[in-house]
């Protein structure tokens, strides 16, 4: 159907109307469908006639929906290859915009019954989802009829076999099926169920799990935790089969966070000697994105003990630089220390004043030295020690 016009709410009839035709001719079981877009036949009809002719198609049905004098006007045509003519025209008009609806459904079926020689009668079919709330497809007879539709008119009469299925974190799954009598201008009401977790699914989660849980405090098994927690969070990456899982995902992500923050002080520990602000780098982004997480109260509490360790790092560091001359690192190293400090303030256990007395006494020791270059050092030491 080609909607003529411009207008929105024929856009949508045109199309529920092509998409009623096609089921309605599917579940006949009586004929191959190819359906063909990007050609007006109404503009380009020997274009169509050659397409059948080529691929050796009996019949193309085509149609139209315009506006003519204010009248809403459908029209529907059935072109036959072997007569080289169209057979079957019919045409429906609504007066309104209440009508169009009943005259679109009146068109299909006279078109449909004049093509095939058949009576058409349609029922409907009304679903209830009584479980989570997720994405689904609703198949008749095995054909695709929507998806997430909680109501289906214009089912062929008889006997159908209903299906749901969903794409679910492996596969797609069909996760309802019956049979169902479809009766002419009658409502048959069909409820399922959209499942939380399938059996094969929480059997892989609770694996994740246990393996998280088992390696927690291990460090020599800490490549297993990471990758059970980043396999879990690729499973839960589209939870659109069901939306609660987004708690799930969002608790995963909570264990990604700490446990980076875990594996993060083990690699403080280890180089102690040598504190580098790109070791911290990604605990300080986490810390200052707390907000993301389902427990920020916790992320910060345990990211601040990290920020707050290499901190007392860095002041080490620097000291132990001016105690051996090494000025301009010491230097750098406080620089790091108000770098971090001016992104995260923590209240660190580290308190410059502690070291006034020493730092001076290093002052004494060097009394020596250019008067230039001591004026420059004591001059940044205040600056970044605060020193009076």
């Amino acid at each position: 159907m080609i909607n003529k016009e411009q207008s929105k709410l024929l856009d949508v009839i045109c199309q529920t109307m092509t998409e009623t035709i096609e089921l309605t001719l599917k579940l006949m079981d009586k004929y191959r469908l190819t359906k063909v877009e990007g050609i007006d036949p109404y503009k380009d009809f020997m274009i169509v006639r050659h397409y059948l002719q080529v691929n050796r198609i009996d019949n193309a049905i085509f149609g139209k929906a315009s506006i003519d004098e204010g009248v809403i006007v459908f029209q529907m045509s059935v072109y036959d290859r072997r007569k080289d003519e169209i057979t079957v025209t019919k045409e429906a008009i609504a007066e309104n915009i209440f009508e169009i609806f009943n005259a679109s459904d009146e068109l299909v079926v006279s078109l449909v019954e004049s093509f095939s020689g058949m009576h058409i009668g349609f029922g409907e079919i009304q679903l209830k989802n009584t479980g989570e709330e997720g994405e689904f497809k609703l198949y008749i007879d095995g054909k695709l009829a929507g998806e997430d539709l909680l109501s289906k008119a214009n089912v062929l009469i008889g006997n159908r076999s209903i299906e749901i299925k969903q794409k679910r974190m492996f596969r797609e799954v069909v996760i309802f099926h019956t049979a169902a009598q479809i009766i002419e201008d009658e409502v048959i009401k069909i409820e399922f169920k959209i499942p939380y977790l399938l059996i094969e699914e929480k059997e892989v989660l609770d694996r994740l799990d246990g393996t998280i849980k088992k390696f927690w405090d291990n460090r020599d098994e800490a490549e297993k935790v990471v990758r059970s927690i980043n396999e879990a969070l690729v499973l839960l990456s589209n939870v659109s089969f069901c939306v609660r899982l987004k708690e799930a995902r969002n608790r995963y992500k909570q264990i990604d966070a700490e446990y980076k923050i875990k594996s993060n002080r083990w690699e403080l520990e280890e180089n102690l000697f040598e504190p580098n602000p790109k070791i911290i780098e990604e605990v300080v982004e986490i810390y200052e994105n707390a907000e993301r997480y389902i427990h920020p109260e916790k992320i910060r509490e345990k990211a601040s003990k990290n920020i707050n360790y290499f901190y007392n790092l860095l002041g080490l560091a620097a000291v132990y630089n001016f105690s051996r001359s090494k000025w301009e690192d010491g230097l750098e190293k406080y620089k790091q220390m108000e770098r971090i400090n001016n992104r995260v303030s923590i209240g660190s256990n580290y308190l410059f004043n502690d070291e006034k007395e020493y730092v001076y006494r290093v002052y004494d020791e060097y009394i020596n030295m250019e008067r230039e270059s001591l004026r420059y050092i004591k001059t940044q030491l205040t600056k970044y020690l605060r020193l009076s």
